[in-house]
């Protein structure tokens, strides 16, 4: 559209031009050689212009590519913001390795049978939650379901640190691998939640 106007302007300047040297009004050859020199400069001027428009038609693409990445670049970003709230509401998802461990000694709780003789380096977890009032009042439905499997287990607290806050964790037993996956199984036929996690 400008390289238009440009060429508009440039040919009534040519007229212009020719109806000066037609009037008489340029009669000295000095005001014909200014004249000249204007619409050889009004030339280059077109030009260059051209030239810029040509410039800025094929960068066109390339801007639009950058516009869509900057596009993409917020959607990414925007969903890591949301990936970042979930694992901050999701404690077992962001356990960190080196978080600080506080044993709370835990309140004895009934149980159906004698003490099991499990021992193995694996641990069920049963809840991890930023409320410690929910750690005893779910270790209470679990014991109240009166599993086989959970004969003679007592319960662990534990209250550890991690960089999203403070989590309270219900873990019970010690058994080895195969222990550990029947007894998670069993739990979750009874509608727990349960992590085989190292001791």
């Amino acid at each position: 559209m400008q390289s238009v106007n440009h060429k508009q302007k440039f040919g009534l300047g040519l007229i212009s031009l020719w109806i000066l040297l037609t009037s008489g009004c340029a009669n000295t050859p000095s005001a014909e050689q200014q004249l000249a020199l204007r619409l050889d400069k009004l030339e280059q001027r077109v030009e260059r212009l051209d030239q810029q428009q040509q410039q800025l038609i094929k960068m066109a693409p390339q801007l639009q590519h950058l516009i869509d990445i900057e596009q993409d670049l917020r959607i990414i970003t925007t969903e890591l913001a949301k990936l970042d709230d979930d694992l901050s509401t999701n404690p077992i998802a962001t356990q960190q390795p080196q978080a600080a461990i506080v044993q709370i000694p835990a309140a004895p709780m009934p149980v159906p049978a004698a003490p099991s003789a499990n021992s193995g380096p694996y641990t069920l977890q049963l809840i991890s939650t930023q409320k410690q009032p929910l750690t005893r009042s779910h270790w209470q439905s679990v014991a109240a379901a009166n599993l086989p499997e959970l004969a003679g287990l007592s319960p662990k607290f534990e209250r550890v640190v991690l960089k999203q806050g403070t989590f309270f964790r219900l873990k019970i037993g010690a058994f080895d691998s195969r222990q550990a996956s029947q007894t998670c199984d069993a739990l979750k036929r009874a509608n727990f939640d349960c992590v085989v996690v190292p001791r």
